[in-house]
């Protein structure tokens, strides 16, 4: 189950709001923001790769 949790960005993006409310902890907050700029780049990344695929095919 570790090992899961380990790949999963909810996983920082829940521990860095944690953080928020408990005590700051700055390597938390930092490990969530760069999980959800990484969930971000990726749905654009695939969100425009898929409105190129559509566009193409008419």
């Amino acid at each position: 189950m570790a090992a899961i949790t380990w790949f999963n960005p909810m996983t920082y993006a829940l521990e860095g709001m944690r953080s928020l409310f408990v005590g700051w902890d700055g390597w938390a907050l930092g490990r969530a923001l760069l999980a959800i700029g990484a969930v971000g780049l990726l749905a654009q990344t695939l969100a425009f790769r898929s409105l190129s695929g559509r566009v193409r095919r008419g």
